[in-house]
């Protein structure tokens, strides 16, 4: 199970280099409050860059759309964060605390006749990783019992659990 575990996280970190990564995505909708980690107010048609936090009030929500026509939507009482990512590599985003409910963009040009795709976005929790290719899917963590669950709408998302403190990165 460790070997599995290792080489899933291994594709999942280091095995998409065919995507470019989700550096700034526009926010579309925005009901109730939202800040950044550093406490700015968001506004609908704000850009919320790589290395940004987004916290989310109680009854609010954001939707944020990706130039490839990724869509992020983030529940109420969220805190997640858009890590820095190269070019090529796989967007990563950090849950904190909270919901989130992603529609990602199948890329029609990559692996065409290969089954091996790979993933486009990552999403980290405390105890677990998912690898996103082309899917719809929602997924939550709480941070007081350190739970994540995954529930998925269309296609597949690759999720492996990880002892909490554990960073894979």
């Amino acid at each position: 199970m460790r070997l599995f575990t290792k080489t899933l996280l291994v594709t999942l970190f280091y095995g998409s280099q065919s995507y470019a990564s989700l550096n700034s995505g526009t926010i579309v909708v925005l009901r109730g409050q939202a800040k950044t980690g550093d406490n700015k107010i968001l506004n609908e048609k704000d850009k919320v860059s790589a290395g940004s936090t987004v916290i989310t009030g109680q009854r609010s929500f954001v939707r944020l759309l990706f130039p490839d026509n990724t869509q992020l939507n983030i529940g109420p009482d969220t805190t997640m964060r858009i890590e820095p990512s190269k070019p090529g590599e796989a967007s990563i985003v950090s849950l904190v605390g909270g919901q989130i409910r992603a529609k990602v963009t199948k890329d029609p040009l990559l692996n065409q006749g290969n089954s091996g795709a790979k993933e486009k976005m990552v999403i980290k929790t405390k105890t677990a990783a998912m690898g996103i290719r082309g899917t719809d899917f929602n997924v939550s963590f709480n941070p007081q019992n350190n739970i994540t669950a995954l529930i998925t709408f269309e296609g597949n998302v690759a999720m492996t659990r990880l002892d909490p403190g554990t960073n894979p990165f």
